[in-house]
């Protein structure tokens, strides 16, 4: 006897409206969702200027704003796993918004706007918790940054914000042989269950790093969802296993051109781009 479907609950939005998608057939999931990538979230302008990895709050808070106006309501990988088991209905225009790496600025800026706004988020985070600032990035002189510890981590948790695996120790897995590879996997997996009680089931490949045996130990861990950068199929439900993201720099307008155009059509001119690149340099 299948369990009672669930409705999601719509955040509440300024317009008061709600409107939902039909359950998926045969438990196959048949719409897209975009998914946003995000890391730092600071309260630095020039920082958030120099470094493509950081928003500045504000624009942050800007970019909430727009996607509450435009009618998105932030779902999570979990809500859809059950959407694709025919056990929750999403609502009609679902996005997802990803944090990576899990700093500390995630727990005091990126949370409290996220709670304003009624959006939930999946923050990624490594497994081997005696990290405490962004070890992998010296060799790149970036300056170290603060991660969250477990209870800043548990705490998104209880707040509805889902949390995923990101390795242990940040490395490019795609470089590793296959028994490093699946301990940085693995092993983040199972920390993560034993010292904060989550089970994640969404993974995020560091740097984008993600081969086909990487993919298949991803899977063989028992995660149902796994995150990359650039690679990847451009609709999202292609290949759950290697979900393209949208880079989300600290710019409102970048962020709403690249929802207003198909991530098909983005892909397609990155992909013309990189293709003349390596013709002229033949």
């Amino acid at each position: 006897m299948p369990e009672p479907t669930a409705i999601y609950k719509e955040p509440i939005h300024t317009n008061g409206t709600a409107t939902f998608t039909s359950l998926p057939q045969n438990g196959k999931a048949d719409i897209d969702v975009p998914v946003l990538m995000y890391h730092r979230i600071i309260d630095n302008r020039v920082a958030a200027k120099d470094n493509w990895l950081c928003v500045h709050v504000d624009v942050f808070d800007k970019q909430l704003r727009m996607l509450e106006l435009w009618g998105y309501s932030a779902i999570t990988f979990s809500d859809y796993y059950l959407y694709m088991q025919g056990k929750l209905i999403l609502p009609r225009k679902p996005i997802i918004i990803t944090i990576d790496d899990g700093y500390l600025d995630t727990y005091t800026h990126a949370l409290p706007l996220l709670k304003q706004y009624g959006m939930r988020a999946v923050v990624f985070v490594l497994g081997d918790r005696g990290l405490h600032y962004n070890k992998w990035d010296e060799h790149k002189g970036i300056p170290p940054a603060a991660l969250m510890n477990n209870n800043q981590i548990l705490e998104l948790y209880r707040e509805g914000i889902e949390i995923g695996a990101h390795s242990l120790s940040h490395p490019d897995l795609s470089c590793l042989p296959k028994e490093k590879a699946w301990k940085e996997i693995n092993r983040s997996k199972t920390l993560l269950q034993e010292e904060l009680g989550i089970e994640p089931i969404a993974f995020c490949y560091p740097y984008g790093g993600v081969s086909p045996l990487v993919k298949q130990l991803v899977q063989e861990s028992g995660f149902q969802f796994a995150c990359s950068v650039f690679s990847g199929p451009a609709q999202f439900r292609k290949d759950l296993f290697e979900i393209r993201r949208i880079t989300v720099r600290n710019k409102l307008t970048d962020l709403a051109l690249r929802l207003m155009i198909p991530q098909k059509i983005i892909t397609g001119l990155r992909e013309g781009i990189r293709k003349n690149k390596r013709i002229t340099e033949h």
